[in-house]
């Protein structure tokens, strides 16, 4: 997080989030797309309930599944779909690459 998003400022809004530990780290141990697709509903649900002083921004980390880019790039489709679907806020959804081989999604409620 520090190195990637913050150090190469991919993400404007992550250093004071984080710095305020306001950020929760999520691994997943799902191993299908599907599967994370749930993951990424609770979280989704849990983080547009959690007080923002506290918890602002997930990161889900999935390092077992959509480590190819281009599958994962289809799955952000998905995650769109998901976010309209729940009826919550467009564009709260915001990708982060958080190695070269292991991907993960960042969940943002509040703008």
């Amino acid at each position: 997080m520090e190195r990637c998003v913050i150090g190469l400022n991919l993400c404007p809004f992550a250093e004071s989030v984080y710095r305020g530990d306001r950020v929760r780290f999520r691994v997943s141990e799902q191993r299908s797309a599907s599967a994370l697709l749930d993951d990424l509903r609770a979280e989704l649900h849990e983080l547009h309930a959690a007080d923002a002083l506290r918890c602002e921004t997930t990161l889900l980390i999935h390092p077992w599944v959509l480590t190819d880019f281009i599958e994962y790039n289809e799955f952000l489709d998905v995650c769109d779909a998901t976010v309209d679907e729940l009826g919550l806020a467009p564009g709260m959804l915001a990708e982060a690459v958080v190695k070269a081989t292991n991907v993960g999604v960042e969940l943002a409620v509040r703008e």
